[in-house]
């Protein structure tokens, strides 16, 4: 322990770092000024085309001053020894991957690091933040906000309740004023320099005001009953958060709005439509976009709904439904992996097209508390999540972003990253009432506070659903209403006893017919897959599909089962 602490003391001029490198996961590690620099960058992404004065004149900017100012709690030395410590154990476990839980050099390092007891980066910076404030003329009104933005971008404040106010200052004095400031054994010119450039003014860390023992007053979530000040921090911290973690990932070439135009798209779905038809053996002269197509692309700035059979082409029309930020809600795990694959054929690439479900969660909180020094070690699952939550076609279950109206730990990520958005929610009649009552308070509390529109797509709309829509304060358009139907599809539907459907799927396939298995459980769809062994063996192709295969593999299958290869298909009801 002693030669550790020797070893960190002895880094005569060391940078001022931020993040521990992770070579597995593609994560380098990074100094406090190169994180700030792609926090920056993924701002301007973001703010290009967002239209921020809605939420507050000047959110831009104060918005840009806590991406500046938000990890400046990371000049402590305790920290800093985290960060030499974490490098070193990503070293060792580079030399032997496989065998790295059994390293006895890495076990000695996670000791160390162990001991080391610092406080919470997030809650130091306060210390830094009156300073600058003053120098930038911050009101005081807007000063609570911007503290409590910064406090809480790990965690909401229940999170710090117990903390003790005399141990956090005395973290101050020791880790950060002498630890740092008053040392010669940090490189402390770069970052002044750095801050100076960003900020405007010259920034000097040996001035005698640098530091504030007073910080801890703004420490709550307390805002009155000032609800323009609450929605403020709520965005603020949201988009802190997502800006956070998106250069956290270290990607470069994440695009945060499609930058593709709403004619070059028509041409794109065209050019799909064309795709299924010649897979599926169809001559199509000239393929067009039928009439509820059309009337979904001239209400691109309303909020839709659409009531139409399957088949009608409503996933084409809400593509038509124009946005530079898509999200597409659907009901199940395995309606969102199927949408997904569409919308990557369509697209043209997976950079543009984001997947979150119950195997990729936004409820990542109580994760993130288990993992050790979760201010150092950015996983391979904190990465996949930015990424994911950052591009511009987002595909979710409902309950990854309807949920966070209950304000669960993130919650103010998921609605920085709606904000603004087109939000589709399909086939909204297999939402449960108590589900779909959460949408339509959902629905109104984001099209008041975050800017976002709405298409609510399903094949029928139960009565009492459709009442409560009329009766909600956001207006809602018909796109279909003077639709012509043509059926054009001719499906028997069976509902079989045990014993007669082995029969009934064999005499159907040995005529020429197709047959699509439904089963509750996966465990049933892979016994009756076996109960159909024997047509294996008489040249008839048995395909399987449920949510326990590997997502690779799942792509192949849905594009199978799309195109009806084969004679019979075994699912799950999801």
């Amino acid at each position: 322990m002693a030669l550790e602490k020797a070893r960190c003391k002895n880094m005569k001029n060391a940078n001022i770092m931020a993040k521990s490198s992770n070579f597995l996961e593609g994560i380098n590690k990074q100094k406090l000024t190169e994180h700030i620099s792609d926090l920056l960058e993924a701002y301007e992404k973001i703010k290009s085309e967002a239209n921020f004065e809605n939420i507050m004149s000047g959110f831009a900017e104060y918005l840009k001053i806590i991406c500046i100012l938000h990890d400046l709690g990371k000049i402590n030395v305790k920290f800093q020894q985290k960060i030499e410590i974490a490098n070193r154990i990503d070293e060792e476990k580079l030399k032997d991957p496989e065998n790295s839980k059994d390293n006895p050099e890495i076990k000695r390092l996670w000791n160390i690091f162990n001991s080391i007891k610092d406080e919470r980066h997030n809650l130091l910076s306060g210390a830094f933040l009156e300073y600058f404030f003053s120098k930038l003329s911050v009101c005081e009104d807007l000063r609570n906000v911007l503290y409590k933005s910064i406090f809480y971008h790990h965690g909401s404040y229940e999170k710090y309740m117990g903390k003790s106010f005399a141990v956090i200052e005395k973290s101050v004095f020791e880790d950060i004023e002498k630890g740092i400031l008053l040392s010669d054994e940090f490189d402390k010119t770069e970052i002044e320099e750095y801050l100076s450039e960003k900020l405007g003014f010259d920034v000097q860390f040996k001035d005698d005001n640098i530091l504030d023992y007073d910080f801890l007053k703004y420490l709550d979530e307390n805002f009155g009953e000032n609800n323009d000040n609450r929605k403020l921090y709520i965005l603020l911290k949201g988009f802190l958060n997502l800006i956070d973690h998106l250069a956290s990932s270290q990607e470069k070439d994440i695009e945060y709005y499609l930058p593709i135009t709403s004619e070059k798209l028509d041409s794109l779905l065209i050019s799909y439509l064309s795709s299924k038809c010649q897979r599926k053996g169809k001559k199509i002269d000239k393929i067009e976009f039928n009439q509820l197509q059309k009337r979904t692309k001239d209400l691109e700035h309303s909020n839709i709904v659409t009531i139409a059979f399957t088949g009608a082409g409503k996933t084409i029309a809400d593509y038509r439904w124009y946005g530079k930020r898509k999200i597409f809600l659907v009901p199940n795990k395995i309606s969102g992996e199927s949408f997904f694959f569409d919308a990557v054929e369509i697209l043209g690439t997976e950079d543009y097209v984001g997947l979150l479900h119950g195997d990729i969660s936004l409820y990542v909180e109580n994760f993130r508390q288990s993992i050790k020094g979760e201010d150092i070690f950015f996983t391979s699952r904190d990465k996949t999540l930015a990424k994911n939550f950052a591009k511009p076609y987002i595909i979710s279950t409902v309950d990854q972003i309807l949920l966070a109206i209950f304000k669960y730990p993130g919650y103010e990520k998921v609605f920085a990253s709606i904000y603004g958005s087109h939000i589709t929610v399909d086939e909204v009649h297999l939402l449960t009432p108590r589900m779909f009552l959460i949408l339509m308070y959902f629905v109104e509390f984001a099209a008041k506070h975050m800017n976002a529109k709405f298409h609510l797509m399903t094949a029928t709309m139960p009565e009492a659903y459709l009442e409560k829509l009329n009766s909600i304060s956001v207006p809602f358009e018909k796109s279909n209403e003077n639709e012509v139907v043509e059926e054009n599809k001719k499906i028997k539907l069976l509902f079989c006893k045990e014993k007669d459907w082995v029969e009934i799927v064999s005499s159907s396939i040995k005529n020429g017919k197709k047959v699509l298995i439904v089963k509750n459980t996966i465990d049933e769809a892979i016994k009756t897959y076996k109960q159909l062994d024997f047509l294996c063996k008489n040249g008839f192709e048995i395909n399987l599909l449920h949510s326990r295969f590997k997502f690779k593999h799942k792509k192949d299958k849905y594009r199978g089962i799309l195109s009806q290869q084969g004679h019979v298909w075994i699912s799950t009801n999801g």
